[in-house]
């Protein structure tokens, strides 16, 4: 069921391939450092490798930068909200998943063997869920061990699967939701099957997905019409 559709700011993000997270810590804070991640932050894959950091009132705060300066899309904080994970579609076979520390500082560049598009990390710390857009896979990578785990769901419907999100409780066990394109947006249950499609009249190319803090409802938004929407998870 459809909730609310909204039009702005991002689905002006999504129409451009752009890709955006708020930073909701839920335990501990951030490292010291001379440009300080806050609660309501706003990270903006900008390309080239970058995301722009801005506060939660639209100022500017910084750029972090990869050195291999290809396109970003998703990105994920572990659950001190003091270490990020970004993506960058240039490296060995296609993609890599770039380490920051909370001051903006590259840890390293992990090597998944596949393109990076979508992250997650789930809750062990260690366990990265992304989508690579073409191959209709869900897959997993053990950032920790640096070493490539089972897919979690293969065969997925569309032509691309992008934006992904765990839910609760966060270590794939409930499922996850993942957008595929022109099939919707799909929920898959803690096995990898599809257990439930949403969708909207007229609206194609599904891309971004947030979850919403009240728990019960996420976030979608097009990147053909710029419309995003809030939809019921039951």
């Amino acid at each position: 069921m459809v909730l609310t559709r909204r039009r702005g700011v991002v689905g002006i993000l999504v129409g451009t391939m752009l890709a955006f997270v708020v930073l909701l810590f839920r335990t501990g804070a951030p490292a010291s450092a001379a440009t300080t991640w806050n609660p309501g932050d706003v990270f903006v894959a900008v390309g080239n490798g970058s995301y722009n950091v801005y506060n939660n009132a639209g100022v500017f705060k910084q750029t972090i930068t990869s050195p291999l300066g290809a396109t970003t899309t998703g990105c994920s904080f572990n659950l001190a909200g003091d270490k990020l994970y970004t993506t960058n579609w240039r490296h060995s076979l296609g993609g890599s998943i770039d380490h920051f520390d909370a001051a903006g500082n590259l840890i390293a560049n992990l090597d998944p063997g596949v393109r990076t598009d979508w992250i997650d990390l789930a809750k062990d710390q260690k366990t990265m869920f992304y989508s690579d857009e073409v191959s209709h896979a869900v897959h997993r990578f053990d950032v920790s061990a640096r070493s490539a785990l089972p897919d979690f769901a293969t065969g997925l419907p569309g032509p691309n699967t992008f934006a992904l999100r765990l839910l609760p409780p966060g270590d794939g066990t409930g499922g996850l939701l993942v957008a595929t394109s022109n099939a919707g947006i799909q929920r898959l249950d803690g096995s990898g099957h599809i257990v439930q499609t949403y969708n909207a009249p007229g609206e194609t190319k599904w891309f971004a997905v947030n979850l919403d803090p009240n728990g019960t409802s996420f976030w979608s938004g097009s990147a053909t019409t710029d419309n995003f929407y809030r939809f019921n998870i039951a």
